[in-house]
């Protein structure tokens, strides 16, 4: 399933600590996902994220105009009658899950479901029907971001480098002296995570794992593709084999801007000179 996620900083606090479940929304309380990307996608906005996830279900509430037995699970002691009652008569107001207190864990309304059952949230009236709301938030994992692109400037400016042995680095097709690059995908990744490290009131851990594309380990590829990245030690560390190399965060846009400095500076003596020129001729 998916999620979509307003902000870079939500996505990574969600990937460190899991999701932290709604107080109401229209379902109730819980973490709200969906089969449809299109749906999720509704909620990331311009700079957010689209999580793919895992969920177990659980117990499944299917939200339509049709009955489902109450209660069930655990709720179902022992004496009791069980009974059966129309599913749409479960949703409860904004902030109650009569669903989770009848014994399900899990509310699915699908695509096909009847505007007189339930309406309303972002897309619906663009199709985007198809929602589901989890009531326990530790039912769901973050498998990766399906979305991760960015136009945010201010993330988009640094690059993430690990170092490289002197032997190594003629086998990288992009490296600067012994750092070679991450993708921009994992360099967005990191940067998100060191936003909410740093400059977010230390929201986040200083430790995240990382995976690294197939096609750009160019060594040792039985050892794995994961890395867990430490961010107090600025050290990224093999999780099969534990081999750690040194890490480097570079702001690109102030390499640029000292390197038009430098330029302006080369070219300073020779402007003098050519003034000099003209007023010895004259």
């Amino acid at each position: 399933m998916y999620h979509g996620t307003p902000s870079l900083e939500i996505a990574a606090v969600i990937e460190q600590n899991g999701f932290k479940p709604s107080t109401g929304g229209l379902l109730g309380p819980g973490v709200y996902v969906s089969r449809d990307v299109n749906k999720a996608e509704q909620y990331r906005g311009e700079h957010g994220i689209t999580l793919e996830v895992l969920v177990r279900v659980g117990r499944v509430c299917h939200i339509e105009d049709h009955q489902v037995p109450i209660p069930v699970g655990e709720k179902l002691q022992a004496g009791m009658v069980q009974t059966l009652r129309p599913a749409k008569e479960l949703l409860g107001a904004w902030t109650q899950s009569l669903w989770h207190d009848a014994g399900y864990d899990t509310a699915w309304v699908p695509a096909d479901c009847d505007p007189n059952i339930f309406q309303g949230g972002k897309g619906w009236n663009l199709g985007f029907k198809e929602e589901t709301c989890v009531f326990e938030a530790s039912r769901i994992t973050v498998n990766r971001r399906s979305v991760w692109d960015t136009s945010r400037a201010d993330v988009n400016r640094f690059e993430w480098m690990f170092w490289e042995d002197d032997e190594r680095t003629h086998q990288h097709s992009d490296v600067d002296g012994n750092w070679v690059p991450f993708s921009r995908r994992n360099c967005i990744l990191m940067e998100s995570h060191h936003l909410i490290h740093v400059e977010e009131a230390k929201r986040g851990r200083s430790r995240f794992v990382v995976t690294i594309e197939d096609g750009r380990k160019r060594f040792n590829l039985h050892t794995g593709n994961q890395y867990e990245i430490d961010l107090d030690r600025m050290i990224q560390r093999n999780v099969m084999t534990d081999f750690e190399r040194r890490l480097l965060r570079r702001d690109k846009q102030a390499e640029t801007f000292a390197n038009k400095q430098s330029e302006l500076l080369n070219l300073t003596p020779q402007i003098t000179q050519s003034h000099s020129s003209c007023c010895n001729i004259s």
